[in-house]
């Protein structure tokens, strides 16, 4: 759905969705020396909506908003085996992941962004934007493990803990100048501006969890040239 107002400076996009997925491949682990088995999830199903706003504010700055909301679960994925191993013979661990989050599946994930152009000279503009995006909590495995066991109980009794990673924010920044007929440009930029440590992707075994961080805070220069 589109719509626009106020003389088309402001336009809305949003969208509704759902998916339903049958033989879903998802990966586990099994014995030390044995990353990665392979496992069709029996169903699984995403919903949610996504909404995007557009306002140009004057004619030197344009301020954009989007939120996305999502629903991701397991609707039938489990494998008890003898109640100890899904797979004896690879030592793939028992689990039931009906009714659990998908992995990497953020309920809540959206963004500000501004962009401010404004003409100096005749020749030259000075160019600003900054986006702010944000991503609720989600889990690096299907099992949706809690960061610290219930009270009274230990991560080995609950059969592992996990690291599911903490609703964040991150701050990209950008400035420099360019020519009215932008084929030249100079620029510097930070990303991740407040240098928020956060995992970028995860995952566990038997044994470890695996944790890849996001980039740190990164702060660079650019020169364009057009021909």
């Amino acid at each position: 759905l589109r719509m626009s107002l106020f003389n088309r400076k402001v336009q809305f996009t949003s969208a509704i969705f759902y998916n339903d997925y049958k033989n879903l491949q998802v990966t586990k682990t099994g014995y030390s020396g044995l990353p990665f088995v392979l496992f069709n999830a029996g169903s699984a199903e995403t919903y949610g909506a996504e909404l995007a706003i557009d306002w140009r504010v004057s004619s030197v700055l344009t301020i954009q908003a989007n939120v996305g909301y999502l629903k991701a679960k397991y609707k039938d994925f489990s494998c008890l085996g003898n109640g100890t191993f899904c797979i004896p013979e690879l030592q793939v661990p028992a689990f039931n992941s009906s009714g659990n989050t998908l992995v990497q599946s953020p309920e809540w994930q959206g963004g500000i962004s501004a962009l401010l152009d404004v003409p100096v000279t005749d020749n030259w503009n000075f160019e600003a934007g900054a986006l702010f995006s944000f991503s609720s909590k989600f889990f690096p495995d299907d099992e949706n493990k809690p960061r610290n066991p219930p009270a009274g109980q230990t991560c080995f009794a609950i059969g592992g803990c996990g690291l599911p990673q903490k609703a964040y924010g991150l701050l990209n920044l950008r400035a420099g100048v360019r020519t009215a007929n932008d084929r030249i440009g100079f620029y510097v930029s930070a990303r991740n501006g407040f240098n928020k440590f956060y995992h970028a992707f995860g995952t566990s075994s038997n044994t470890a969890i695996y944790q890849i961080p996001g980039a740190p805070r990164i702060i660079s220069g650019q020169n364009v040239l057009k021909y």
